[in-house]
């Protein structure tokens, strides 16, 4: 039986994100924590392709973990090199980039290839107009040159060298886009389901009107008698 490619993977973790959001909705915790927990094998079998694989293996003797950007940017590289690549130090899109955010859609919760290209400058790379052409788009990170690509598994978030001035100021931005959380956390974020207040209870009822007395009258002798 032939392997899923990561992309295959990815699509599963994505409709598994959707289910568990509507079982949030529904206040179903535990379709939620089902639908989380086969997003998160989804997502782990997806690192465990052969590009995938071959990751870890790069990875495993310094004992560390990449994070997730990096790795699925390294899986687009085998899996899509016609669209995006590696070449001395640079990562190449070509253009027109729309073409590569369905594919992003499939890597990452987001396809917007400005997304994308922050969390590039987020890892250290920046635009280098002097080398992208009408049919390419180049970023570049100096200290990679020279490097296979492989090497990107070695970045970690917030290695500013070569980032944009505007790029350093969001760092953070939209990190929870391309990160993978695990499925309690995804649970845990969902909004509690708050039950309704009861009515307020009915206005009391008038007071029932002062029946009156007969009034006296006057006698015509001095004196006062009651009707």
């Amino acid at each position: 039986m032939e392997e899923p490619t990561a992309s295959e993977l990815l699509a599963q973790a994505h409709e598994e994100q959707e289910l568990k959001e509507a079982a949030n909705r529904r206040g179903d915790s535990k379709a939620a924590l089902a639908h989380a927990k086969a997003r998160r094998r989804a997502l782990d079998a997806a690192c465990h392709t052969a590009a995938g694989r071959e990751a870890q293996r790069l990875l495993r003797s310094g004992g560390a973990k990449a994070p997730d950007f990096v790795v699925k940017l390294y899986c687009m590289f085998t899996e899509y090199p016609t669209l995006i690549y590696w070449d001395d130090g640079r990562v190449v899109v070509a253009r027109p980039e729309e073409r590569l955010e369905p594919i992003l859609a499939k890597f990452f919760r987001t396809g917007k290839f400005s997304s994308f290209q922050r969390q590039l400058n987020n890892f250290g790379f920046h635009k280098a107009p002097h080398l992208s052409t009408s049919k390419l788009r180049v970023y570049l990170r100096e200290d990679l040159q020279g490097y296979p690509a492989e090497s990107v598994l070695a970045l970690r978030r917030g290695q500013k060298r070569g980032v944009a001035p505007d790029a350093a100021r969001r760092t953070d931005e939209v990190i929870e886009e391309w990160d993978s959380r695990s499925e309690e956390d995804d649970v845990a974020a969902a909004p509690p389901i708050v039950e309704p207040p009861p009515p307020p209870p009915p206005p009391p009822p008038p007071p029932e009107p002062k029946v009156k007395g007969p009034w006296p009258q006057w006698s015509g002798e001095g004196r006062c008698y009651a009707i």
